[in-house]
């Protein structure tokens, strides 16, 4: 008698292990689409290529490696959204709100940011070459290794800004020697003591023995004297010391 022994092997099935990508949430981006409202969606690694999204709600949505080039992003709320690797190449983001984003490493080459608000993004090693920033608020941004190079920021606000290592960067124009001044003149000394009657100029102090005074001690080194009227001391009608009269004894 034979015996025929079969192993069954089953066949499984291992889901395979891809790298850590991107991927968005489709019932996410079919919200985006039709209502423009998706806050703290997730929209990573969405490509919406010039999509118009002009006053969209993105408020802290998750837009990490989403590809919103040459998009339409006017007045778009975008506070606290994580936008890192993003790329918003010629987008228009005029008026937006972008306060205390995420943006680091974002692409904003030549990206439309006026009158924008950045207050509080981070911006580490973004690209904003060529970017607009006509009047756009970037007051305490971080902007550490930012290239800005052949971006106008004379009307942006930077304060308390982190410049640390931004290219690009113009240095303050410092005003030459012989250029003529938009500030006036200060008027010299003289010119002040003809317009206004009074000798501003400083006056030594008088250099001769000073006089002393009655009851005082001079800073001249004069000897004291005690001031006139001053008699004999009296019995003292209060309960402090009793004091006696000196007599009065006549010489002989």
């Amino acid at each position: 008698m034979k015996f025929k022994i079969f192993f069954l092997t089953p066949l499984l099935a291992f889901p395979a292990l891809a790298a850590p990508g991107f991927a968005e949430n489709p019932a996410h981006v079919r919200q985006l689409r039709e209502t423009k409202k998706c806050a703290k969606c997730d929209l990573s690694g969405v490509d919406l290529r010039g999509y118009n999204l002009t006053a969209a709600d993105l408020t802290g949505a998750n837009l990490i490696g989403a590809n919103l080039s040459n998009a339409n992003l006017e007045s778009a709320r975008l506070s606290r959204a994580n936008m890192a690797e993003v790329n918003l190449s010629n987008a228009n983001l005029s008026r937006a709100n972008l306060g205390g984003a995420n943006l680091i490493e974002a692409n904003l080459s030549k990206t439309n940011l006026s009158n924008a608000d950045l207050t509080y993004a981070n911006l580490v090693g973004a690209n904003m070459v060529g970017a607009q920033l006509i009047d756009t608020d970037l007051s305490a941004a971080n902007l550490v290794g930012v290239d800005l190079s052949q971006t106008d920021v004379t009307s942006a606000n930077l304060f308390g800004a982190n410049l640390t290592g931004t290219l690009g960067l113009p240095l303050p124009l410092l005003p030459l020697r012989n250029a003529p001044s938009q500030n006036p003149p200060l008027p010299r000394p003289d010119q002040l003591q003809r317009e206004s009657g009074f000798d501003r100029r400083y006056q030594p102090p008088s250099t001769g023995r000073p006089t002393p005074t009655q009851g005082s001690r001079t800073r001249g080194g004069g000897e004291y004297r005690p001031p006139r009227g001053i008699g004999r001391p009296a019995r003292t009608e209060s309960g402090g010391t009793r004091q006696r009269e000196t007599p009065n004894i006549q010489p002989r």
